[in-house]
């Protein structure tokens, strides 16, 4: 039981990105849009874009021992991507990578991984495919979805709010599993942020998971229940200036053949900056 306990934990120490890391992007359902009445101009993504993204994430991952005792392991990690946006079209290179603690050749291994999808003019990506196959690599583009905001529309105005939903199959860790995902948005109103007048999008978003996988050979599921919150900062003419993320996540990870569950629980704060030195300057 010793050796599957510690089997299980070296594949949540491996873990990523919180919540889904998925194989295919499960394209969202739009909900009605409730929007503002201000006069205020409305902003628009740009439709040719080129710019540096840093991403800065830290890890806290608490498992219940079966002993009952806890045990918590810390996580984190550093990259660079060069983003371009085309009518239609994404794409990013990952440029450097490091991760704490380290993981050998693995991160070698995926720097230089180039993702590509479509992108609707509400910032939505679809079919999101990268040029290297690997678990780490299918995590990385999860935080690639996630560095545009989805707008209600093609522009955005200070003060509304609107949502959208998603379904579909994703990959958590060692599992794949079926997920579904309910997204709140809302605009506030221009603030001045170093130096910069952006308007704050604001998420909040919840999703559950069900899955199944096997770790040297012995099968195992997975149920987990998560929430993202995040601030998105876009600038006056449609540029995403800064993002912040925070994720919580419930798992319970159950061995049927041993009947041995270990419930855990993985909090993570992260934080893209883009522009040429990565404070916002292009």
């Amino acid at each position: 039981m010793r050796s599957t306990r510690q089997s299980v934990l070296l594949a949540l120490a491996v873990s990523s990105l919180a919540g889904a890391c998925s194989a295919r992007s499960p394209e969202p359902t739009p909900a009605p849009v409730r929007r503002a009445t201000n006069a205020n101009a409305p902003l628009s993504l740009p439709r040719d874009w080129a710019t540096t993204v840093f991403l800065e994430r830290e890890d806290s991952l608490i498992l219940t021992l079966p002993s009952g005792g806890r045990q918590v392991q810390r996580q984190g990690r550093s990259a660079r991507f060069t983003l371009t946006l085309t009518p239609g079209a994404i794409r990013v290179r990952l440029d450097t990578l490091v991760l704490r603690p380290s993981l050998g050749d693995q991160t070698n291994d995926v720097i230089g991984t180039i993702w590509t999808a479509r992108i609707g003019e509400s910032g939505r990506i679809y079919a999101l495919q990268a040029t290297r196959g690997s678990p780490l690599a299918e995590e990385i583009g999860n935080a690639v979805r996630a560095m545009i905001p989805r707008l209600p529309g093609e522009t955005v105005r200070p003060g509304e709010s609107w949502s959208d939903s998603s379904s579909g199959a994703v990959r958590v860790d060692i599992f794949r599993a079926t997920e579904q995902r309910t997204s709140r948005w809302s605009s506030g109103e221009r603030v001045d942020r170093n130096g910069l007048s952006v308007l704050p999008i604001r998420l909040r978003e919840d999703y559950e998971q069900l899955g199944r996988g096997d770790q040297s050979g012995r099968q195992m599921t997975m149920t987990a229940q998560g929430r993202r919150t995040a601030t998105y900062y876009m600038t006056l003419d449609g540029r995403v200036d800064a993002a912040v993320m925070q994720d919580s996540v419930v798992k319970l990870i159950t061995i049927p053949a041993t009947r041995q569950s270990i419930p855990t629980m993985q909090f993570n704060r992260t934080e893209l900056r883009f522009g040429s030195d990565g404070r916002g300057r292009r």
